[in-house]
């Protein structure tokens, strides 16, 4: 999902609260929140490179973010909030833009 608010992500922050406090996004055509593909890894570092997320954006907006859960619904407050992050700087979007996202996730033992 993608988030406006301008809101820090927290360790805290649940599937149940998260998409109230950052004020998620759901200004875009796709009728849940978009699937994160990646392929299988062969390193400890996952990535939906090859096969970006596609929003496509039908309300102009500030992106401030993007986080990932286990709830598919826009607004769900079910499920588990996998991660969150700040973009490097916020994002405009205008009607009929295509944002393309990616993410990376690195596993490693502790």
């Amino acid at each position: 999902g993608l988030y406006t608010g301008s809101y820090t992500p927290q360790a805290s922050d649940t599937a149940a609260t998260f998409p109230g406090s950052a004020t998620e996004f759901t200004g875009y055509a796709e009728a849940n929140r978009v699937l994160w593909n990646t392929a299988i890894p062969s390193t400890p570092t996952t990535t939906n490179a090859a096969a970006r997320a596609e929003f496509n954006i039908t309300v102009d907006a500030i992106i401030n973010g993007a986080f990932m859960s286990t709830a598919p619904g826009k607004n769900a407050v079910t499920g588990d909030l996998y991660c969150a992050k700040n973009t490097t700087a916020p994002k405009s979007v205008t009607v009929g833009d295509i944002l393309l996202l990616q993410y990376e996730t690195i596993v490693t033992n502790v």
